[in-house]
This record gives structure tokens, sequence and C-alpha cells, in this order.
């Protein structure tokens, strides 16, 4: 991306729609308003949804290239080419949830959680072999049984 600052704008017809140039100094940099295949260009949408005019300072992604042609006199020509490929205007974009700050004690918190688990995981063993020992099955102390066998209320 490079900063221009627009000092004139100009258009011509070419052969397949509409060229749009602007003058940022003693450099030229275009565009055109549609590809070959009649498609819009990204450069010309965003042209003309900012109208973009002179004065403005702008971002924009240019491809430059060096080319050659044969004036009247038989003399050929060097220059750059530098074409607009779009517009540095952030369109359309998802934006991400803000990362929450980690917290100064997390390593703490963290190291408490285990030590917790680790309490819990040795608890549940103990009660584990206390079953399989055939302890915590013993009758309360002071139950009083009932004598008595249940009715049987359809009889």
């Amino acid at each position: 991306m490079i900063t221009l600052k627009i000092d004139s704008v100009s258009q011509s017809k070419v052969q397949f729609g509409m060229k749009t140039t602007f003058a940022c100094g003693d450099k030229k940099y275009s565009f055109f308003d549609t590809k070959k295949d009649k498609t819009l260009t990204k450069a010309f949408e965003q042209f003309r949804k900012h109208k973009f005019g002179v004065g403005d300072t702008i971002e924009a992604e240019v491809k430059e290239e060096e080319k050659s042609f044969t004036n009247e006199a038989g003399k050929v020509v060097n220059y750059t080419q530098r074409t607009i490929l779009y517009f540095g205007i952030v369109e359309n974009v998802p934006t991400a949830p803000m990362a929450q700050p980690v917290k100064r004690n997390a390593w703490k918190e963290l190291d408490d959680l285990q030590k917790r688990v680790k309490a819990l995981e040795k608890n549940q063993a103990g009660m584990e072999e206390s079953k399989a020992m055939g302890e915590g099955n013993e009758e309360p102390e002071n139950f009083d049984w009932i004598d008595e066998e249940p009715s049987n209320p359809q009889q």
C-alpha cells in the first residue's frame, strides 16, 4: 500500500470502457472501470462509492510495470505503468471478539483447582475402599426395628 495525494483526476475512453487517472506529484496512477470480461474492477467500484477527488489523500495497492513503446519518430520510449488495483478502505470485514486479559493469578487458580481435584479423587478412592472392605454397611446406632410383618392390603 502506498499513500497518494490526488492533484488531478482525468478520465478517458479506452477500448474496454473508461480509464481514470490520478496525477499525484510527478507520477500518474490509473485504473479501468471494467475488466476484459466486462465486470467492474474493485478500484472502480471503490472510486464510485467513495467519490475520491482532488485534494484527497488515499491509500492504494499499486502494481508497477516497466513498459515501452515506439513513438512516431521511431524512438523507443520507456515508462512505468502504475495501475491501482484497489484502495485501502476496509469494507465488510467482520470484527473479531476482544481477547480477554489473563488474570495475574490464573496459574495459582489452576494449581488450586488441580489440588481440589486430587483431594476429591483421593476421597472417592477412600470411599470405594471402605465399601470393598464392608465398611459403611453397619446398622446405624439407636435404630429401632419394628417386629411386625408388613400387612398385605389385598387379603
